[in-house]
């Protein structure tokens, strides 16, 4: 259910920019229809590009900490934030770590490039890596409730430590 909810969420998100680049188009009475369009598709382009870079940073730091780093999830019922995973068992801060990597990592690239390109599409972007690192900022406060030597174990649904049953649910 929740993969399907993501993908009419993405589906629904690609339509909202096509409707307001329109709207944008015909407020400022642009008649150009191409300019919409390539508004349209570089809007797209970013979009996927920060959602696959923000995962393939997510796999990058895992990799870094010895984990095996599958490129999506088995099954249908798994959490969205959950489409890079390991069965590498992390420490906290190294959960941390890769909890954390995307968001600092784009954020710190992507807002002196945006003001030294005087791009301002660029706050697309930088504000979609920062709304899908949600998940993983929640996940970050539920870890900082625990002493530093416990370790993490990512399982479909939930994060279980090794001093407790579950820490955290999606």
């Amino acid at each position: 259910m929740i993969i399907e909810w993501a993908v009419l969420a993405t589906g629904l998100t690609f339509v909202a920019v096509f409707v307001f680049g329109v709207v944008y188009a015909f407020g400022f009475q642009i008649s150009d229809v191409s300019s919409t369009v390539a508004g349209f598709t570089l809007v797209s382009l970013l979009i996927a590009a920060v959602l696959g870079t923000h995962e393939a940073i997510h796999a990058v730091v895992i990799g870094q900490y010895g984990g095996d780093v599958p490129l999506a999830s088995e099954s249908p019922d798994s959490c969205l934030y959950e489409y890079v995973t390991t069965t590498q068992r992390l420490s906290r801060n190294q959960f941390i770590a890769v909890s954390l990597a995307p968001l600092v990592i784009i954020t710190v690239i992507g807002v002196p490039l945006m003001i030294a390109l005087e791009a301002s599409i660029m706050t697309l972007p930088l504000a979609l890596n920062a709304g899908v690192a949600i998940g993983n900022i929640w996940m970050v406060g539920i870890l900082l409730r625990y002493p530093s030597h416990v370790i993490v174990e990512v399982r479909l649904l939930a994060l279980r430590s090794m001093e407790r049953s579950y820490i955290g649910h999606c």
